[in-house]
């Protein structure tokens, strides 16, 4: 067998698991959060929403170019002994160890100078004024959980694009489903018992989420490991060390500020311009918005959440295993394709490739579109109930956007 060939079977059983991975760690999350709206209402389910879109949000920001440089790059640098390439080398890389090793303790450093941030302004001006802490609300109440989630969103998203750039989906997979499926049944059993609170509802789920966090940065290490094929004794405590020392010398400015204009992270900072700009346009911040707006409990916060939910289950649901999957083999497409240098067709596999991914997405998107469209009221009240009717409206609207998107752009 070729090596493209080779190549292009393992991106075909990457797709498959990462669909699989994606597929339930977006499913048992989202029938976890479902099962909290439907429980507390419009009104009582807003702590648990609000708390959420301000830990997605500011983990998007923490994001910091990290998540792009590790699409693009890990595919080229594994198939190079020691990092022979102008833009690595900009980097002191010298394998897919210590590349895997930078960046982890670049992104350990921004989201503890975030986190440090975030402390300040959610527990310690709360805790000295009275009027700062009646206006978070609930926001200063579960503050160490968000805190939690902030530390355990920034190395499960760094440990998965990592492990999706290496095609090793599978383990994601394992992991999402065993941790998720454990958090929602806890969940159900709860509700079956009527004693959830929505402090309870916080804590299952930072405390899920760091679980899966410590798992899927285990399975890196070790994956990176075996592709360096380098047996000597690696422990848990050396790679700690070594980190903890790449993060010390990120905080003299001069050594971040250098790390940050190499060729590298100016690739990660362009995507990470571009992930904000989406972020800020998302329905995270307008959630946000809404809590500020109408406050704490209100109605408007809970059915937008639903609509916005159900929009996103209705776009994702048959592309989620493109997401970052298909950035990486994107990448490695284009890098051969530049390699051939073809001034007829600078970029043949990348084009054919992309034209096939937008013709499967034309086709499954659009027929789900009219069905959700038509149905939208009777799917809103199979899943949340007769207290969320007033959402179907803003799904509908949702769903007409998507598909002209989708169809015209």
């Amino acid at each position: 067998m070729s090596k493209t060939a080779s190549y292009t079977t393992r991106a075909t059983r990457g797709f498959a698991w990462n669909h699989l991975y994606k597929l339930t760690e977006f499913g048992l999350l989202s029938l976890f959060n479902m099962l909290i709206a439907r429980y507390f209402g419009p009104e009582g389910s807003v702590p648990y929403v609000v708390y959420i879109a301000l830990g997605t949000t500011i983990s998007a920001i923490a994001a910091f170019g990290v998540d792009g440089t590790l699409l693009r790059y890990l595919p080229r640098i594994t198939e190079i002994e020691s990092g022979a390439d102008i833009e690595l080398e900009s980097m002191g890389v010298t394998g897919l160890r210590s590349f895997v090793r930078r960046l982890f303790a670049l992104r350990m450093f921004i989201v503890l100078v975030i986190i440090s941030i975030a402390a300040i302004v959610l527990v310690v001006i709360p805790s000295a004024s009275d009027t700062f802490s009646e206006s978070l609300g609930s926001i200063a109440i579960y503050s160490p959980f968000l805190i939690l989630y902030l530390l355990a969103q920034a190395i499960t998203a760094f440990s998965t694009l990592a492990l999706i750039a290496l095609l090793e989906t599978r383990s994601l997979f394992i992991v999402s489903i065993i941790i998720r499926s454990l958090l929602l049944a806890i969940g159900v059993y709860l509700v079956s018992i009527d004693v959830l609170e929505i402090g309870t509802a916080v804590f299952l789920h930072a405390i899920s989420a760091f679980v899966v966090a410590v798992s899927l940065l285990a399975i890196l290490f070790r994956v990176v490991n075996e592709r360096e094929k380098k047996h000597e004794r690696r422990t848990v405590g050396l790679a700690v060390k070594r980190i903890s020392g790449d993060v010390s010398r990120l905080f003299r400015f001069r050594n971040f500020t250098a790390l940050l204009v190499t060729p590298v992270m100016v690739y990660g900072l362009t995507t990470y311009g571009n992930d904000m700009l989406s972020a800020v346009l998302g329905r995270q911040p307008d959630i946000l918005m809404l809590r500020g707006l109408y406050g704490e409990h209100a109605r408007e916060v809970g059915l937008y959440n639903v609509a916005s939910m159900l929009l996103l289950v209705t776009e994702y649901i048959f592309l989620l295993g493109f997401g970052g999957a298909l950035v990486s083999i994107f990448s490695k497409y284009a890098h051969e394709d530049e390699a051939e240098k073809n001034i007829h067709s600078p970029y043949p596999r990348m084009t054919r490739a992309r034209g096939e991914v937008a013709g499967f997405q034309y086709i499954t998107l659009i027929p789900l579109c009219g069905f959700v469209f038509v149905f939208a009221l009777y799917i809103i009240r199979f899943i949340y109930g007769v207290q969320y009717d007033d959402a179907a409206l803003s799904l509908q609207i949702g769903i007409v956007l998507l598909a002209i998107n989708v169809a015209v752009f």
